[in-house]
């Protein structure tokens, strides 16, 4: 199985953790007006909550070139839901109320079922395995975690600590964080609104390649003003400059969530279900 391939479904996997959702009040409020200085900045972003359990529905689509092919599965329905740094449970729907896959999350395993062939395919220490998927984009695990669940990160650790050892500036309409390994080396940039939204990440290995994540359509649940805002609209795109050509582009639109209503996640196979392999996933993807 080629390595692109492989890279195709961490991807998926992955990113469908996404904070996301909907039926809410759109945020459009600033903080400051763009004029906090970096410790201000940093204190009002630490005083905002974030949801710790979103349940929602809402599209995915994928895009995958890997230089000899494309991949493209555009608007594919699913419902999901996630508990914040405890796991996320995917169900996909491309009709209506028809689940035909599932993909969980958990206690660092991952458990995707097909419900229409009854097959699975079982993963243990997921991290790991997932994070030598993802490197051609410069992004190890902890960076994908955080940039799924809109948190910013930097070279060793994520969440607002990471804002607290990078370089700050006031830009028009907002601010921006950048860390870089050397002067003209590896970078990482973060991106904030008024309102103190992180609304851009992007991750850059001069000669090698970089991964942007983008974030808009800002809302907030209920009248909780203290909640920090969350996207609607996610966009994961890496892109490869080495002579493989690769890009990968994931689009999640997402709407309709609760952020009380808990469930169980599974792990565990079900028992008349046949095990396949990581091949025969990308083959199944293929045909959807």
């Amino acid at each position: 199985m080629r390595k692109s391939e492989q890279i195709i479904l961490g991807f998926l996997l992955v990113a469908l953790a996404l904070t996301s959702c909907g039926t809410s009040t759109r945020s459009v409020s600033s903080v400051g007006d763009g004029q906090l200085s970096k410790q201000q900045f940093i204190q009002a972003y630490k005083a905002m909550k974030e949801y710790p359990l979103i349940n929602a529905r809402g599209t995915l689509s994928l895009y995958v070139d890997d230089g000899t092919k494309e991949l493209n599965l555009p608007n594919i329905g699913m419902r999901w839901y996630l508990e914040r740094d405890k796991g996320l449970e995917v169900s996909v729907r491309p009709i209506s109320f028809v689940e035909v896959g599932r993909l969980s999350v958990a206690r660092n395993e991952v458990l995707l079922i097909d419900r229409m062939n009854k097959l699975y395919y079982h993963q243990r220490d997921a991290r790991r395995s997932i994070g030598s998927l993802i490197t051609f984009a410069g992004m190890d695990p902890m960076m994908a975690v955080a940039a799924i669940q809109h948190r910013p990160f930097g070279f060793v650790e994520s969440g607002v600590s990471a804002l607290e050892r990078m370089r700050f500036s006031r830009e028009k309409g907002g601010y921006t964080f950048k860390d870089e390994l050397r002067p003209g080396g590896n970078s990482i940039s973060h991106y904030f609104d008024a309102g103190l939204n992180l609304v851009s990440t992007s991750v850059v290995l001069p000669g090698k390649g970089e991964a942007l994540i983008s974030y808009s359509d800002f809302v907030r649940v209920g009248e909780r003003k203290e909640m920090r805002p969350i996207p609607t609209a996610i966009q994961i795109e890496a892109k490869s400059s080495e002579p493989s050509g690769k890009h990968i582009m994931v689009h999640f639109a997402l709407e309709k969530v609760e952020v009380e209503k808990q469930q169980e996640i599974s792990t565990t196979p079900q028992a008349d279900y046949r095990s396949v392999t990581l091949e025969d996933i990308i083959n199944i993807l293929r045909k959807l």
